[in-house]
This record gives C-alpha cells, sequence and structure tokens, in this order.
C-alpha cells in the first residue's frame, strides 16, 4: 500500500466528523474536496498517518454551495448537520468555498487482511 496515492480525512471529534470507522462502516461515501480526483485507489491519511484504509475513488463532480451545504448532505459526508460542515470547512480551508467537488468512492480494505 505504500505505493498508492493517499488521499487526507482529518477527524474533526469537535464538529462530529470522524470519518475512517464510517468509511469502514460503509456510511461514508463520499468526500468534499477544493479539486478533483482522479478514479483509482487511494490510502486515507489520517492526522498524517498513513491508516491502511483503502478507497476506490468512482467519479468526481463540482457541487455549488447551496447543493453541498443541506444538513442531508452534510449527515451523508459524516457531519451532524449543515453548520457543522460549513463550520469545519472554515476552519480546514478558511473559507467555505462556492464550489467544491464531491468525490465518490467505494471503501476496499483495511489492510489488515
Amino acid at each position: 500500500m505504500a505505493n498508492l496515492p493517499t488521499i487526507t480525512m482529518t477527524p474533526m471529534p469537535e464538529f462530529g466528523y470522524e470519518p475512517l470507522e464510517a468509511i469502514k462502516s460503509g456510511n461514508k461515501t463520499h468526500t468534499l474536496r477544493m479539486h478533483w480526483l482522479k478514479a483509482g485507489l487511494y490510502e486515507v491519511v489520517c492526522n498524517k498517518k498513513r491508516t491502511g484504509v483503502v478507497i476506490k475513488v468512482k467519479r468526481s463532480y463540482g457541487l455549488l454551495m447551496n447543493e453541498y451545504l443541506t444538513d442531508e448532505f452534510a449527515q451523508n459526508d459524516g457531519f451532524p448537520d449543515s453548520k457543522s460542515l460549513q463550520e469545519a470547512l472554515w476552519r480546514f480551508y478558511r473559507q467555505v468555498p462556492p464550489v467544491m467537488w464531491c468525490v465518490y468512492f467505494d471503501f476496499v480494505s483495511t489492510g489488515d487482511a
């Protein structure tokens, strides 16, 4: 797995966001990014450490702020509500971007097997 490209997903428990467990349980199947990602395998990095969790990116497409700042989208992304998602984006990017890329993926493995 050391040869796989990585994707960072930073846990933010103060906003109710714990991506690794949500990915492994199948409850998280997309993430927001400032840039699109090409299809393929990626290893998830948390807190600057490789996790062994491998995902397969299927597609990326742009979403306007009014499309991704909804409670439904936020909850599907692992946040309790759109306010938490908005606060996390502000903390992470120092802005709430008018357009973000939604990256859809499938969970592949934890690297344990």
